[in-house]
């Protein structure tokens, strides 16, 4: 697999298994590691569960993007007083797992976050930091495991193509061969420990994840 690629077969499976995350519909799927911090520093020089491993695999139908993170933790910093469900302002202060997606031919982008609790977010990005849609919905669906005794969480993003396509004003359907702008995420502990970590690093000079020429690559293939 090229290292700034995630190929993503299409599932007939159906969705409430997907959601579920049982293994058998995820046998197909390639999965990726976020690995390194922000800055390109490796996270671990090993491929032992070192604390904030990260796991990501997706899969597609002809309406979502499902992605399944499983995470290793060593504690938990999370915010159960702001309440179950979503779309929760400020997400990101808590520990969370990040989707950023762009569609073929948009420069605009979306970003999805899940916490361990199952707290979610959705945002349309026009401009980073300067045009942010905090309204936008998404009709996100995700769903969260959080297992304490083995000290791991994980969860299932189901993200409709439809709001993304519509709002980037384009509403072809997906099909084969469609390559996506993505870049996965991972915000972990508190500070001054905590940990910013990213599949395709960002390269500033603080953490900052909103960087879009720094995106790898989404690619829909056919079902295996």
């Amino acid at each position: 697999m090229a290292e700034n690629s995630l190929f993503v077969p299409a599932t007939s499976v159906d969705e409430e298994v997907i959601l579920e995350g049982a293994q058998k519909p995820w046998h197909s799927a390639d999965g990726v590691a976020i690995d390194r911090y922000w800055n390109a520093e490796p996270a671990s020089r090993t491929c032992g569960d070192w604390n904030t491993l990260t796991r990501i695999s997706a899969l597609w139908n002809q309406t979502h993007l499902f992605f399944k993170f499983e995470c290793n933790y060593d504690t938990l910093h999370v915010k159960p007083d702001l309440g179950p469900g979503g779309p929760i302002d400020q997400l990101w202060e808590s520990d969370v797992a990040e989707v950023f997606l762009r569609p073929p031919g948009s420069s605009d982008y979306f970003e999805f976050e899940v916490s361990p609790l199952g707290q979610w977010l959705d945002v349309h990005v026009i401009r980073p930091r300067q045009n942010v849609d905090f309204a936008w919905l998404s009709h996100l669906e995700v769903r969260v495991q959080l297992d304490q005794h083995e000290q791991t969480w994980s969860g299932v993003f189901k993200i409709p193509f439809e709001p993304m396509l519509r709002t980037a004003d384009t509403e072809r359907l997906p099909e084969p061969g469609d390559v996506w702008g993505m870049n996965l995420f991972r915000l972990a502990g508190e500070e001054p420990d905590r940990e910013y970590l990213a599949w395709r690093p960002t390269r500033t000079v603080q953490p900052d994840f909103h960087v879009p020429s720094a995106f790898g690559h989404l690619i829909l293939l056919e079902e295996r």
